[in-house]
């Protein structure tokens, strides 16, 4: 089918792939309004969210970390398993940030891979995405005895490293140290 469009004859498909990259360039942009992104970008049609995030899951190279900090912006029901596969995808980053914001994203859309993927990140040779990885486990580990106690391992053996105070001293913060979990 051809649409006319300020008198050109464009194809939806152009058309949807033209919003497709202006969508892209507007999430990927070193500076947007978080006006625009909590509102969901209403002026860009689900069609286009959905091209965007399968674009990405297609991996023909590593994205921003801004741009990955944005996407849950544009979940839809249907682009939903695309977007996990590609905050997945880039917990193997070599970009500390991009690890970091796929262990945030994956938590902030309730993917069950989020655990799992912070326990492994307890390891990160990076103090950003080990912090990361105790934001996601916190509050989990409050109920769940052997998540405690990982993140009580994680502390045990990480606390003395040098480049890792941040992450340490969030543990230690959070009470790390006693026993069980509980109140502060």
């Amino acid at each position: 089918m051809t649409v006319m469009l300020w008198g050109i004859a464009m194809t939806e498909a152009a058309d949807l792939a033209a919003e497709t990259e202006r969508l892209y360039a507007q999430l990927n942009a070193m500076e947007v309004h978080p006006v625009f992104l909590e509102n969901g970008l209403p002026e860009y049609s689900d069609e286009s969210k959905n091209a965007l995030v399968a674009r990405l899951a297609q991996f023909a190279a590593w994205p921003a970390p801004r741009l990955l900090a944005r996407l849950p912006y544009i979940v839809t029901p249907e682009n939903r398993a695309n977007m996990i596969k590609v905050y997945q995808k880039n917990l193997t980053s070599p970009n500390a940030q991009a690890r970091m914001e796929s262990l945030y994203s994956l938590d902030r859309l309730g993917a069950p891979e989020a655990t799992t993927a912070a326990r492994d990140a307890l390891r990160d040779s990076a103090d950003d995405v080990v912090m990361a990885a105790v934001n996601v486990l916190y509050p989990k580990a409050q109920k769940d005895p052997q998540l405690w106690r990982l993140l009580q391992e994680t502390y045990r053996v990480r606390r003395d490293t040098r480049g890792f105070e941040q992450s340490m001293g969030l543990l230690r913060d959070l009470g790390i140290e006693k026993t069980a979990p509980g109140p502060r």
